[in-house]
């Protein structure tokens, strides 16, 4: 009985990891072989610690002889996915779990676990013996699975001896033989990868330019999920050793059982003993060859630390003088921040004192602007004192000459002759003149002041000089 095996060029059925066994018919395997119900519980619970029971020859029912064991295999097959070149088979996270299957990268393979369930039955009734093989393996690989059972075929139409068709014992070593040699295979191509591993290491240490962060990344994840792996297999062998060795007891104390239900003749004990130790020395060789893969992996790891702690150390090493040039150029970067420090504050007490002289040179400034101004208005003042009294004295001064005081009749008029400017009726000409005169000067003053003004805001532009000519002649 086993899952569904895979045909080239034919599609997979949806339910091709299923047995290829109905409900109905497992209930009537059950029914016909009487199964045990810790065998029926060890089937459904694969993946626990694999179970047995041979019964002692006082147990054994005088109409039937069963027995029943669950044997561990690992296998190596080729990975499917070669033309992506294992992306999605590189070691990772879920491999870390023994329970499933181990990508080696070197040898391009993958070992994968699965269980062989075998119940045995003789009835003495129907002088009929009966054998159900429950193959737990992974149908892609056909060949595989039906090796087992096409070594059986052989041997039984080869007729090597004529009860061994019936013989449970003769029938049991073919089928360890084949999972012993998948074990075999199996941690041959485990030791493969574990020599790639140590050669990588020890290659990629003396290259300068190797990333060693992604080097033990990657190796120490792949070493870490093979030793997990080794330590199940482990487990997995001892539990196959100890089966082999209840076989063999088995197989010497109902050796007369066995004779007396007719199920093998009496000369055939040394045959299926013999074949039994052979099995038992190869399990051995195995399992001394597992020891042998556990103690190199643990000297890979250490390999690994090592060349870890040798990179640490370097890069430790370049850290450090790394750190000293940098503290040294901090040292000199501190002593030129002082140097500069202190010329700044230089500069700082040079501003300061020039500030100083900024603000005296401001407040005498100040104060001449104010005298300047003080000096101003009275300038002003007296510019308009001499712009309102200078056109009335000036015209006073004229008017006083002799010629406008003289007589016109010389020395014969007598009194008559006296001038008209000196009498008081003829003041009016004094204020005739002075009045529109004192305006024109006060209305020049005030125009030439608003001209002035613009020249002084920027307003006169070019002109400034032909302004000043201009002035010079109206003056």
């Amino acid at each position: 009985m086993n899952r569904y095996l895979v045909k080239k060029g034919v599609p997979w059925p949806q339910d091709a990891n299923k047995f290829r066994l109905s409900p109905s018919a497992f209930a009537h395997l059950r029914s016909y072989f009487n199964l045990s119900l810790t065998f029926t519980s060890s089937l459904a619970n694969i993946h626990h610690p694999p179970a047995r029971a041979c019964p002692l020859p006082s147990q054994m029912s005088t109409n039937t002889l069963d027995f029943w064991f669950i044997l561990p295999v690992r296998v190596q097959v080729d990975c499917p996915d070669k033309k992506k070149g294992h992306a999605s088979y590189s070691t990772g996270k879920s491999q870390m779990n023994p329970l499933n299957y181990l990508h080696l990268s070197k040898p391009e393979v993958d070992i994968r676990g699965s269980h062989i369930g075998v119940y045995f039955r003789f009835d003495e009734k129907s002088v009929r013996s009966s054998t159900l093989l429950v193959n737990f393996q992974d149908g892609r690989w056909r060949r595989i699975v039906e090796e087992p059972i096409l070594r059986i075929k052989e041997a039984m139409e080869a007729k090597e001896r004529e009860d061994s068709g019936r013989d449970p014992f003769y029938l049991q070593t073919i089928l360890v033989t084949s999972i012993l040699r998948w074990w075999s295979n199996a941690l041959n191509s485990f030791n493969d990868q574990l020599i790639a591993h140590e050669e990588k290491i020890l290659a990629e240490e003396q290259d300068p330019n190797l990333n060693f962060s992604t080097l033990n990344s990657e190796t120490s994840r792949g070493l870490h999920c093979m030793a997990a792996h080794l330590h199940r297999y482990s487990s997995e062998i001892t539990l196959l050793s100890d089966t082999v060795q209840d076989i063999k007891t088995y197989n010497t104390d109902s050796h007369a059982q066995l004779v007396k239900h007719g199920i093998r003749s009496s000369d055939s004990l040394e045959f299926i003993t013999r074949s039994i130790d052979q099995i038992s020395a190869h399990l051995s060789s195995i399992s001394y060859f597992r020891a042998e893969l556990q103690l190199k992996t643990d000297n890979v790891l250490s390999l690994l630390v090592s060349t870890t702690q040798i990179q640490h150390s370097s890069l430790l090493l370049t850290h450090n003088a790394t750190i000293s040039t940098i503290l040294l150029a901090t040292q000199s970067s501190t002593a030129q921040s002082r140097l500069l420090t202190g010329e700044i504050s230089k500069i700082l007490a040079s501003t300061h004192a020039e500030t100083k002289a900024s603000l005296a040179m401001a407040r005498q400034t100040q104060c001449l602007s104010e005298d300047m101004r003080r000096d101003s208005v009275n300038m002003k003042t007296i510019a308009l004192l001499t712009v309102l009294f200078l056109p009335g004295t000036s015209i006073a001064a004229v008017l006083s000459m002799p010629f406008f005081s003289g007589s016109g009749q010389g020395e014969g008029g007598g009194g008559e002759g006296e001038g008209w400017m000196s009498r008081v009726g003829g003041v009016w000409v004094w204020v005739v003149l002075t009045v529109p005169v004192t305006a024109l000067c006060f209305a020049f003053y005030r125009v030439w002041g608003r001209r002035r003004d613009r020249r002084e805001r920027g307003e006169g532009g070019g002109g400034g000089e032909d302004g000043d000519g201009d002035d010079g002649e109206k003056v």
